[in-house]
C-alpha cells in the first residue's frame, strides 16, 4: 500500500459546545486527569517537537490548549494524556491501495502514554501517537520519524461524513475517554475502544 502525506498548517479553534461534550466524572480503574495536568506533560512534548510526527517529518502543534486536554491515571500508575478539539487541524493523511481505491483520514488529536497499554487488545508501546480518523475507521500512528507504524481500527458505527470539514477551523471527528462497567474506553461517535494497561 502506498502511503502519502497533504501537510498544511496546523490551526486549532475552541469547538463549538455541541462538537465539545462535557468530559464525564470518571470513578472505577483509576481516575481522570485534569485539563492542567494533562496539557502541561502535552506541552512540554509539544515545545520539543515529539508530540506530532508524521512522514513529513517533526513537527510543533499550534495553539495547544488546555481546554481540548485530558487524560486517565490507572490505579497502577500509568498515566495516558491526549488532546481532541473536535476542529479540523489541517493535516491530513492518505492511502492508496494496490486496486487504486484512495482513503483520506483527517488528524483528530494526540495521545501520549507514559508506559505500555493496550486499545482494543492491540499492544502499543510507550510513547506519542497522531490520532486520525476516516468515516469508517480509526487510525494511530506512533509518532517515531522514519519509523511511522499504524495501527487501523474499523469503526462499527460509521461517522458522518459532514464530520470532516474542508477547510481549517471546520468541523473534525472528537474523540474522548469514558469510564463505563469497570473499564476505561477511548469514544470516536457511538464507538468504544476499550483501554488498558499493558501487562
Amino acid at each position: 500500500m502506498k502511503l502519502f502525506t497533504i501537510a498544511c498548517g496546523i490551526l486549532l479553534i475552541a469547538a463549538t459546545p455541541a462538537q465539545q461534550p462535557a468530559k464525564p466524572a470518571f470513578a472505577g480503574p483509576g481516575t481522570s486527569v485534569a485539563a492542567a495536568e494533562a496539557f502541561k506533560s502535552l506541552n512540554a512534548l509539544n515545545e520539543a517537537r515529539k508530540l506530532v510526527v508524521t512522514f513529513m517529518g517533526a513537527t510543533r502543534y499550534s495553539d495547544l490548549r488546555a481546554e481540548h486536554c485530558f487524560g486517565w491515571r490507572f490505579a497502577g500508575g500509568l498515566r495516558i494524556l491526549a488532546e481532541s478539539g473536535g476542529e479540523y487541524y489541517g493535516l491530513n493523511m492518505s492511502t492508496v491501495s494496490p486496486d487504486g481505491v484512495s482513503k483520506e483520514y483527517h488528524l483528530i488529536g494526540v495521545l501520549y502514554a507514559e508506559g505500555p497499554f493496550l486499545l482494543e487488545r492491540r499492544p502499543f508501546r510507550r510513547g506519542a501517537y497522531v490520532i486520525y480518523s476516516a468515516p469508517d475507521e480509526l487510525r494511530v500512528d506512533r509518532s517515531i520519524q522514519e519509523d511511522v507504524r499504524s495501527t487501523l481500527l474499523p469503526l462499527k458505527n460509521k461517522l458522518d461524513e459532514s464530520l470532516f470539514g474542508k477547510e481549517k477551523g471546520g468541523p473534525a471527528p472528537l474523540f474522548s475517554f469514558t469510564q463505563e462497567g469497570g473499564h476505561v474506553y477511548l469514544v470516536l461517535g457511538s464507538n468504544k475502544f476499550r483501554l488498558s494497561p499493558s501487562g
